[in-house]
């Protein structure tokens, strides 16, 4: 029999979070979706570690592909989340570009296409990475900084300042702060200005190639 699609079975027994992970990536293998795991989860996978039950992940399709969204919701509904695909229709229909599942206690967000070129950035530049016993795709830390820092919670600030200690190393800054700065063009104002006040006050590596924020 050939195996399906998706991340085998971690050894052990994965827990709430890791088997609704799990049924997640298979599911979206199956059906040829690209994704990449953000929010908290995705946040964790770089170092951050915080207790949840919400699992977000952005989905490569379009909100307007009836046929796509539809045969997505089968196949989650197949893999024991519990859907109501006319409440999810109605919420696209009025443009709102989430479709939200659950799993006993897990809640999961699946993110659509949006046009502001976000969503374009973390599909082009996720990262494969082994997180809760899974091999899975995984927003870059530049894009989870970036996106925390455009809101307005201080949770998510001090979030975003986490993540940056954690990996300063490996930051791409030319390309997070020019994804800060097309949020802020999107109307999500002042994760640009929250960045370079963060890396002044973390004394983060920045040399002269950097200096100059990307436009």
């Amino acid at each position: 029999m050939p195996s399906s699609p998706g991340p085998a079975r971690p050894e052990g027994e994965p827990g709430e979070i890791g088997e609704a992970l799990l049924r997640l990536a298979r599911t979206l293998g199956e059906a040829r979706l690209g994704y990449a795991l953000i929010g908290a989860l995705g946040a964790a996978a770089f170092g951050l570690a915080r207790l949840t039950r919400d699992i977000g992940l952005c989905v490569d399709l379009e909100p307007s592909a009836t046929a796509a969204v539809d045969d997505l919701l089968a196949r989650l509904a197949a893999a024991g989340f519990c859907v109501e695909p006319g409440p999810v229709r109605r919420r696209l229909a009025r443009g709102i570009r989430i479709i939200t599942v659950h799993r006993g206690r897990v809640r999961v967000d699946l993110f659509l296409r949006r046009a502001d070129g976000y969503w374009d950035s973390v599909l082009a530049h996720r990262l494969r990475r082994r997180a809760f016993g899974l091999e899975l795709e995984v927003a870059a830390p530049e894009d989870l900084i970036a996106v925390k820092l455009a809101s307005d919670r201080a949770r998510d600030h001090e979030d975003a300042r986490a993540l940056l200690e954690a990996n300063r190393d490996r930051l791409d800054l030319p390309r997070l702060r020019a994804v800060a700065l097309r949020l802020d063009a999107a109307g999500r104002r002042g994760a640009g200005e929250r960045l370079e006040r963060l890396l002044r006050e973390a004394a983060a590596p920045d040399g002269p190639a950097d200096a100059t924020p990307a436009t």
